[in-house]
């Protein structure tokens, strides 16, 4: 790995990096091959045989969207149900806005819908289209293999956390990006996002965009309203962390069993290898119930059992100094960061990227170039004035002074 470099100078291409997600996240396209093959992987006995089969080589590429009101000239729409509107509503404004071909969600459809479109040779209707998306984004769209894809949930933390793992991985010489809250990009280059973990099929646009632009791994929020709703459907997580669980969401989710256990599916995963935990929340253990056997699991915090273990912390004007017991031995930690939440969202991050065989010593060298989050206790200087701070706090437990 290279020597660390602060993560505050941007890339000299950032810019460019930025307009080229920009644009492949505002019309994501897919190959007509790989269209194809993800058609007749997904449902061979819809495609095999069907003379749609045979047109959609004939195109050069798809762009894929569920919105009809980004359709374009010659856009694949893909209609399925949501929470507040079904996209099968919207098949006919589809057409009119020049989609070429409509594929729908045929669950929970009556057949007064599906006779409407009976002579339409262009509008396909497929069983469990909604629950497949996120799988037929990532083969339509070609999302790499090699990707090393880290997945963080938790209550409060989890833009944080993924924006430490990529500046850090940068530092390290690994290129990286991020989705969540703030957006989806390197870091120092976000286009900005809508939601903390987008739809399915955008979730898989945004895998792909950030491969275009260099990524190599790729840290993800992964909010308890996108497990639930199989928004992350198609993603292959190599690490899932977890911050901590408070009240929030229950509006959804009705109780915190049930908002636990929303969380706890990204340790469920059959795919995973690394599961990295906050040992200090109360909830952590709950994240490991019905994991599969083999995944490696780390922990840091104040626990005997931490892996990166908080012995002493002294807070700064500007940041803070920590001594960490660690596997190689007691470590001093400084961060140009404040709160004590933030060492821990900062540990998290280091031990999510030290079980991917990244370096202590190189990790906890290269963490004083961490920068504060957009809105997370960030600082605003000025010489002879005061410091002031900025935070977004939406639950209880995050309005906390640190």
């Amino acid at each position: 790995m290279t020597s660390p470099r602060s993560t505050h100078e941007q890339a000299p291409d950032s810019q460019d990096a930025r307009e080229r997600l920009g644009e492949f996240l505002a019309r994501p396209v897919a190959a007509a091959s790989d269209m194809l093959n993800a058609l007749m992987m997904l449902w061979p006995q819809a495609f095999n045989d069907s003379c749609l089969a045979a047109a959609l080589p004939s195109r050069t590429d798809w762009h894929l969207t569920i919105d009809s009101r980004r359709v374009s000239v010659g856009s694949l729409f893909i209609a399925i149900p949501g929470l507040s509107s079904d996209g099968r509503d919207y098949i006919a404004q589809a057409q009119q806005n020049g989609a070429a071909l409509v594929l729908a969600e045929r669950a929970d459809v009556d057949d007064v819908r599906i006779a409407a479109y009976a002579h339409d040779e262009t509008v396909i209707w497929l069983e469990d289209l909604g629950g497949q998306l996120g799988e037929l984004g990532r083969q339509a769209f070609g999302v790499p293999e090699s990707l090393t894809l880290i997945g963080v949930t938790g209550t409060n933390g989890k833009s944080s956390v993924t924006h430490y793992i990529a500046e850090l991985a940068e530092a390290l010489g690994t290129p990286a990006g991020m989705v969540g809250t703030l957006g989806v990009g390197r870091p120092g280059a976000l286009v900005a996002g809508e939601r903390t973990t987008p739809d399915a099929l955008a979730v898989q646009a945004a895998l792909k965009g950030l491969s275009l632009v260099g990524a190599e791994l790729i840290a993800m929020e992964v909010s308890s309203h996108a497990l639930d709703q199989g928004r992350v459907n198609g993603c292959r997580f190599t690490v899932a962390g977890y911050t901590n669980l408070s009240r929030d969401h229950l509006d959804y989710h009705g109780s915190m069993a049930a908002y636990a256990a929303a969380k706890a599916k990204l340790f469920k995963r059959p795919e995973l290898s690394l599961a990295v935990l906050n040992a200090d929340d109360a909830l952590a253990r709950l994240m490991l119930a019905g994991m599969q056997r083999g995944v490696r699991v780390l922990a840091m915090g104040r626990d005997d059992v931490a892996t990166l273990r908080v012995l002493d912390v002294f807070p700064e004007l500007l940041g803070q100094v920590a001594v960490i017991a660690t596997p190689d031995g007691e470590r001093e930690l400084g961060l140009n960061l404040m709160g004590r939440f933030n060492l821990d969202n900062a540990l998290l991050a280091m031990l999510i990227l030290h079980g991917l065989e990244y370096s202590l010593a190189e990790l906890f060298a290269a963490a004083p170039s961490l920068t504060p989050v957009p809105g997370r206790m960030q600082r605003l200087t000025r010489e002879g004035a005061p410091v002031v701070v900025v935070d977004y706090a939406h639950t209880p437990e995050a309005s906390k002074l640190p």
